[in-house]
This record gives C-alpha cells, structure tokens and sequence, in this order.
C-alpha cells in the first residue's frame, strides 16, 4: 500500500470527471490497526520486522457524513433508508503514515482559509499601536471564528515534521537516537504520535530504571514538555469534506431556517481537494456500495477488519478476522521468513 499506484483506467489516470465526483463527498475516518512485515531496507542495528501501520476510511456523501456512523454496515443503512436515504459510500486502506500527512495538511489548509477570510474583520476590530495588544486581539478574534494563528515560539515541535516517522532533535545522556511519528492507540480508534527508538517507529521507547516509563511519557519525564498530539488524538473530526467550496457550503446550510432544507444537487462542489484525490489514488477500494464505484480491490480484506463500537458510538477496537490476514498477511509472513533466511545465510560466516 505504501508503494501504491496512482489508480489508472484503460493507461490513464484518473479523469477529472470522477475526480470531481469526489467532490461531492467527505472522507470519515473510521480506524487503524497493525501488521507485521520484513523490513527490507534494513541494515545490521535496525529491527527486521517492522510495524506497518494502516488506516481506513469512507468517501460518504457529504450531507451523510455527521448522520451516518463510520462504522454502519450497508444494510444498518439501508434498514434505516427513511432516515439515512440510499446506501452510497465507499471504503478504503491506506498506509497511516500517509493518511497522517494528508489530514494534516488539510486541517492546515483549512485553518489558514478560514483565518484569512476574517482576516479583514479582525484587523477592524483590534486598530490600535499598541503591538502587544493588537496580536492578543487578532489571537482572541480569530478563536472566536475557529480559527488559530501560531506565532514560532508556538510549538517547538511540528507534528508536521514527523507525520512520517522522523528523528527528532534531542540530545540525551543516553545516547539513543529518538524518532517520533504517528501509531494506532485505544484499540485502533484513534491516532496518536509517540515515542520510538527506530527510524520505522516500531519500538516504543523505554526510560526509568525499571524501563516501565514508555513511548512520549520518556520525552515528559526529561524535559518537562509534552510533545503534541500524543494526549489525544490527531483526528479531531473524523469527518473531512473533499469540496474546495466546503466553507460556503457550511456556511450556505447554516444560514437555512429550520424549516428549509438545502439542495444538495444543485449545488457547485467545484474540485475535489488534494487529501481526496491523493489518498483516493494510492488507497485499497471497496466501492461495490458506492454509487458509480468501479474498483473493488480491497473488499476481502476490508470486510475482514472487525470493528468494536461502544454503546456511545464510537470505535474502542479495530481487529483483522483470520480471511483479512489470509488476503494481506500470508504474503508479508512468506517474505518476512525469506528475508529472514537470507539474512542467516549471509551471516553463517
């Protein structure tokens, strides 16, 4: 999956034609979970089975997506056609690491969209010489339309950084090289960075005489800091609109009347941003319940993943059945015994 193709039909990538259809959609984050595979790129000091971390989600419709849970089966869906109207969605695996990075950007993106459409409004607001209370006021201004600003001294760590697994700049007494980067926590229902001592962020760190501090808490310990985005998770709405015209759309069906209902037909969706279109292209698909779906090369193994849902609706276990490892899991186990031998052999001598 890391080494996914952009999707092609016929020799061709994808037409802009599917890809503003897209548009109309939201992707719905529903969990992560881990495999083991061979580490191919690995030399004598690095670990020889890795942790391939993968993450799922949906392309739903956009007005479905706060109203259907991620984790609905098609037929909880279609029992409940009176409230949730036809079944229309598609589901998709993708390396985590890059799930990571596109969410993060977006995210990114829309912060800085939505601050600089009321960058105006809030430099009326807070005129003055006074440089200190002019920044404050554009802080407090901007918090107040969803918006934040950061100034440098900020976050002395960018989760940005290391959405991929990256070392991170610490110099310890110990004379371990640190890597932080994103991992599956509760169960695989949420996102979370922490702690490693391997540049795959396989290994959690361990710190303490006894070794029982772990992963970011080792970080804490030392310096005092808590490193961002290892308390809660990075997914902070599992739903993110594909529309490039998606802040006047929420603006368009916040301004209706109880009483009205919005048309979503005709309705300009415009192009499909890049978190869509670049997590779409190197995905596994299952779109056999997707209205105009055309690839279902991840079916056996999605319908595999077990996904446990409290009783609030939210997911507290992600786990593969035996038919989801037998799809994606024999062929990791065969090359990692292979690579496994090869390296015994190269090393009798």
């Amino acid at each position: 999956l890391a080494k996914a193709k952009a999707v092609t039909d016929g020799g061709r990538a994808l037409e802009e034609e599917y890809y503003n259809n897209i548009s109309s959609y939201s992707i719905q984050f529903q969990g992560c979970h881990h495999i083991q595979q061979w580490n191919e790129d690995a030399d004598d000091e690095d670990v020889r089975l890795q942790t391939k971390r993968l993450a799922r989600f949906r392309l739903v419709p956009y007005q479905k997506c706060d109203v259907v849970s991620p984790w609905a089966s098609a037929k909880a869906i279609r029992d409940a056609s009176s409230i949730f109207g036809k079944v229309d969605y598609g589901e998709y695996i993708v390396d985590l690491n890059t799930f990571v990075s596109y969410y993060l950007q977006a995210k990114q993106d829309e912060n800085d969209n939505l601050c600089a459409d009321y960058e105006a409004t809030c430099q009326g607001k807070c005129g003055g010489d006074d440089d200190n209370y002019y920044d404050d006021c554009m802080k407090e201004c901007y918090a107040g339309y969803g918006c934040t600003i950061y100034n440098d001294d900020d976050q002395m760590v960018d989760i940005f950084d290391y959405a991929q697994c990256a070392q991170i700049d610490w110099d310890t007494d110990d004379g371990i090289d640190y890597y932080f980067g994103p991992s599956c926590a509760d169960q695989g229902g949420e996102i979370r960075m922490n702690l490693f001592t391997d540049d795959t962020c396989t290994t959690l760190a361990q710190c303490g005489n006894d070794g029982r501090t772990r992963g970011a808490s080792c970080y804490t310990r030392v310096t005092g800091d808590i490193l961002p985005g290892t308390r809660s998770s990075i997914i902070e709405d599992p739903c993110v609109p594909c529309t490039e015209n998606y802040i006047y759309l929420e603006e368009a069906v916040l301004s209706l009347d109880e009483d009205e209902t919005f048309d979503y037909d005709d309705f300009d969706f415009g192009d499909p941003l890049e978190i869509c279109t670049g997590l779409y292209d190197v995905s596994g698909k299952c779109e056999k319940h997707m209205k105009n779906g055309e690839y279902n090369n991840a079916c056996k193994y999605l319908e595999g993943i077990q996904i446990g849902v409290s009783s609030e609706g939210y997911a507290v276990a992600v786990r593969r059945s035996l038919a989801a490892d037998a799809s994606m899991g024999i062929m990791v186990i065969l090359s990692s015994f292979i690579g496994m031998y090869i390296y015994y052999l190269k090393n009798l001598n």
